[in-house]
Parts: structure tokens; sequence; C-alpha cells
């Protein structure tokens, strides 16, 4: 008797241990991923203009609440745009630029600013859209809530 209950814990302890092993690498491999796409946090507020300087010219830029403004230059696409920022809840900024390179940033308000100015490069972007993808959103535009 006592030999088939040590096979019945048998089983159940390589589960255990397999469960484990799962969850170890799995766990470490989601926080690289998370690690990887890390967002910045930019600062603004209602006094101050925040400039981002992109490696590009902007052709789209959006923010998640009216609260938070982000302006650029539409008639004659610049590198340059300015963040403005109402109190409340933390929201986030989508930008594309002329080359199709995404950038995305959380945004918080701050009444005190720890920078003025945030200059990007290529290597800021999140993702670069395709030449394939390109095709597809060119119709599609940003809107602004």
């Amino acid at each position: 008797m006592k030999t088939l209950n040590n096979l019945r814990l048998i089983p159940i302890n390589f589960m255990y241990s397999c469960c484990l092993i799962c969850f170890v690498i799995t766990g470490g491999y989601s926080q690289r991923v998370s690690e990887d796409v890390k967002l910045d946090t930019l600062f603004a507020n209602e006094q101050m203009q925040v400039a981002l300087f992109f490696p590009f010219s902007i052709k789209q830029g959006v923010t998640g609440t009216p609260r938070m403004s982000f302006t650029y230059n539409k008639e004659y696409p610049q590198k340059l745009g300015l963040l403005k920022a109402q109190p409340g809840e933390p929201s986030n900024l989508l930008v594309i630029d002329q080359k199709d390179n995404v950038y995305s940033f959380i945004l918080k308000y701050r009444k005190e600013l720890p920078e003025l100015n945030y200059t990007f490069t290529r290597e800021n972007a999140i993702i670069k859209l395709s030449d394939e993808s390109k095709s597809k959103t060119d119709s599609i535009s940003l809107k602004k809530n």
C-alpha cells in the first residue's frame, strides 16, 4: 500500500514542479517584454508650454483626454509639438511622424515641471509602420475625443 501511495504522490509532485517551472519561465519572459515596451512619462501643466522635439516632422498626434492638449503645425509640418495639461487623471499621447514612426507616452499633470523640453530619437518610437500597413492606414486618421 505504501508504494501505491508513493506512486500517486510522484505525479502530483511532478505536476507541481512543472507548474512552478512554467510560472518562473513565463514570469521572466513577461517581465522582459514589459521592460522593453516601457513608456516614457511626460509632465505638463496649464501654465507652461512643454516642447516635444521629434526626429522627423509630425504627421498626427492625439491625446487620450481633452484635459491634455498636444498642438503641432498641420499646414507646415515641423518636428516640434507643444503640450499643456489641466489637473486630473493621467492620460496618454500618441504621435506619428512623417516617416511613420509611432511614439507613445504617458501624460501626467504636475504643478512643478521637471523639464520644459523633451527631445526624442527614432529609437524612442514604439513601432515603425511598415509599407504594407501604411497603405491600409492612409485612409485612417486619428480622431481627438
